[in-house]
């Protein structure tokens, strides 16, 4: 279905994030029904608790869209920070760049509002509780991406590269059948009566003195039904 029907709203990878958020509603059905079935058995102390995680868990469910709103709207361009690195090298380097940059500054803070000059508490709050950058290891992010620069490019036949987007339904070719060689030729017979309909093939199989299909494994790379994976 993914291949045959198609919109053309394209969320730019948000309706994932959207989707994250949405496995909190999971936490709100459960603390519900645990507060239901206090309140069956009329416990006051686990109704009152319950009530109260739940609020904890709207007030959190809310700080964490506040702190994560930025980052599913505008992505950071790699996970490593050399983005952010590379804009202040630039300007410590460059003493000119670094003096236009202040002047910007300070220009912007005299124009500011007092009200924009200084965050409210609970804006503060929110991003001492949700500082996503002390979670971050740029170092250890390197580590993954390093090894992935010395990787050279793969290599794909002109055929393979023209039908890497195109609906399977339509490019993928017939499966073969694969039948056992027998010592009275049924398996010859059946493959002139089927090769004009599906392809079929007996070769490489065969049944032993117990009647068990057998076949050579170290030849698995000549097998009729051999398909080679195309890692893209």
């Amino acid at each position: 279905m993914f291949f045959v029907l198609s919109n053309n709203v394209d969320t730019k990878g948000y309706s994932y994030a959207k989707a994250l958020q949405q496995l909190t509603v999971g936490v709100y059905i459960s603390e519900l029904c645990l507060l239901g079935l206090f309140i069956i058995k009329n416990r006051i102390g686990p109704i009152v608790l319950m009530g109260v995680l739940f609020i904890v868990t709207g007030i959190y469910h809310g700080m964490m869209r506040h702190a994560l709103k930025h980052l599913a709207m505008y992505p950071p361009k790699s996970a490593d920070g050399d983005d952010q690195t590379a804009l202040f090298d630039s300007s410590e380097n460059d003493p000119a760049k670094a003096t236009v940059l202040q002047t910007r500054s300070n220009a912007s803070r005299e124009d500011a509002p007092p009200s924009e000059d200084t965050k409210s508490k609970t804006r503060m709050f929110c991003e001492k509780l949700f500082n996503i950058t002390k979670f971050g290891q740029p170092e250890l992010a390197k580590e993954f991406v390093a090894p992935l620069a010395l990787l050279e490019a793969p290599v794909y036949e002109d055929n393979v590269e023209n039908e890497a987007y195109v609906n399977p339904a339509l490019t993928s070719r017939p499966q073969t059948l694969w039948i056992a060689e027998d010592p009275m030729g049924i398996s010859k017979d059946e493959i002139a009566k089927t090769s004009h309909v599906i392809p079929i093939s007996n070769a490489l199989a065969r049944f032993n003195e117990e009647g068990k299909i057998v076949w050579d494994r170290n030849t698995i790379l000549e097998a009729p039904i051999w398909e080679q994976k195309i890692d893209y």
